[in-house]
């Protein structure tokens, strides 16, 4: 398959900057498209800059599309899997439609090289940027790639 007609997805959960960022070279990412709405995180080399900075000397490229996130302050209260769900559905059905220059951006990217979208949830079937993916490939003929780096 060829790796620019694909929507590839990625998380940090549980893995260090190190070992990240070689994951990404040896699969063969040249972009990250960070869909955090805030691009901080907790876990070091992770957050907007720092995180960059690594790509950078890994010579992968960052693009942050922070309108593709979802707002911390919809995500306070989650606590169920009923909770997340409805999350998604939300940000499918109301933040997604709003969103069709960065989606039409985020469609570009993926066809110039191959990239992956970036959050934090390990597990893609807890984080929206699987939403977002199914979303792009309902659109396009592009194919979800779900990537695991444990």
């Amino acid at each position: 398959m060829d790796a620019t007609q694909s929507i590839f997805t990625v998380g940090y959960e549980g893995v260090s900057i190190e070992k990240f960022v070689r994951e990404l070279r040896n699969k063969g990412i040249d972009r990250i498209i960070d869909v955090r709405y805030n691009p901080i995180s907790r876990k070091p080399g992770f957050s907007k800059t720092a995180l960059r900075m690594k790509l950078l000397e890994a010579g992968i490229e960052y693009v942050h599309i922070p309108e593709l996130g979802i707002h911390s302050s919809l995500r306070k209260s989650l606590q169920t899997n009923d909770d997340y769900e409805a999350l998604f559905a939300y940000y499918e059905n109301h933040i997604l439609p709003t969103m069709t220059a960065k989606i039409a951006e985020a469609i570009a990217l993926l066809h110039e090289k191959p990239s992956a979208f970036l959050c934090f949830e390990g597990d893609p079937r807890h984080c929206h940027r699987t939403r977002l993916s199914h979303h792009i490939a309902h659109m396009t003929t592009l194919a979800e790639v779900p990537l695991r780096i444990e």
